[in-house]
């Protein structure tokens, strides 16, 4: 997890900031909340027809000299998570050859981004696109990420994108990357099957009949850990731009998108039961967590002994 030794330039912090006040003040000029400001932008985008800026990013040569790409999701404002994450798996990253990359969009809060900012000169390994960074907006963030793969990271045997809210078995897991076919296009993630549209407006994944008049979405991918092959991830966001968006991002990149790429399937055994004994037990590969504090318990536990198991 290498830093970009030539982020600590003067120049390019002036430059990041006065990126962000300027958007800040032409929002005070209009009156227009800067979350307000994303969503009309967004609403005028009926396909994503979005050029994503990146106001921070790891060095081009990021993920040269490694095998393994992990994408992990965080919030903008969760410093301690991203800490707690690095200490974590430093512990595993030379074993294994993998990087991480944290993809953010922007805080509505100046002082927040200023202390990404920070940030990233001292980790060099934060990936912040121009878009609001909030639920509404995780597509954004997804096709943002695989724009940095499909550029950067060709080189990579597999990418792994995981959410703050999971553990995997770490030697399972990259044993198992190393052996996927890299000649197909396919997804390794535990699908949903025909999921129904939800027309109830107080749902969270609540979504008009203008928006999606169908009653099923297509199969997709549940969002806490996805893995697949550069290839894959480059055919995803090709295809991101070539139908209507739809705003639930599993539904989305990983559904619509999926289908119109021609991308399939492997199912990966991951348990979203808050019970951890099917995990402890080594029967599934990756499991949900009550607390991010149960990863560094749970990962002890799977170094005592090393399973090779089917998917």
């Amino acid at each position: 997890m290498s830093a970009c030794s030539n982020f600590t330039s003067p120049g390019i912090a002036q430059a990041y900031l006065l990126i962000l006040i300027t958007l800040l003040f032409y929002l005070e000029m209009t009156k227009m909340p800067l979350e307000c400001y994303m969503q009309t932008r967004s609403a005028r985008q009926r396909r994503l027809d979005y050029d994503p800026t990146f106001l921070l990013a790891p060095d081009q040569n990021f993920c040269k000299d490694h095998d393994h790409l992990m994408v992990y999701q965080t919030r903008t404002d969760d410093f301690e998570g991203r800490a707690f994450f690095r200490k974590v798996f430093s512990n595993y990253s030379s074993q294994h050859n993998f990087t991480i990359i944290f993809p953010l969009g922007l805080s509505s809060n100046l002082t927040v981004n200023e202390a990404l900012f920070e940030e990233h000169t001292r980790f060099g390994d934060l990936l912040q696109a121009d878009f609001l960074d909030t639920y509404r907006n995780l597509t954004f963030k997804t096709y943002a990420y695989s724009r940095f793969i499909s550029r950067n990271c060709t080189n990579v045997l597999a990418v792994i994108k995981v959410d703050d809210d999971i553990v995997f078995n770490i030697e399972w897991m990259f044993s198992y990357l190393s052996g996927i076919n890299r000649t197909t296009n396919t997804l390794h993630c535990r699908t949903v099957e025909k999921p129904f549209s939800i027309r109830d407006k107080t749902s969270k994944w609540y979504i008009s009949e203008k928006d999606y008049p169908f009653q099923y979405f297509p199969k997709y991918c549940l969002s806490p850990l996805i893995a697949g092959t550069p290839a894959t991830f480059k055919a995803l966001h090709d295809a991101t731009t070539k139908i209507p968006h739809v705003w639930l991002d599993d539904v989305f990149s990983t559904g619509l998108v999926a289908k119109e790429a021609g991308v399939t399937f492997r199912n990966l055994s991951i348990n979203i039961d808050s019970d951890y004994s099917p995990f402890l037990a080594r029967t599934v590969i990756a499991q949900y967590l009550n607390k991010t504090d149960d990863m560094t318990m749970l990962l002890k536990a799977m170094e005592s002994k090393v399973i090779s198991r089917p998917l």
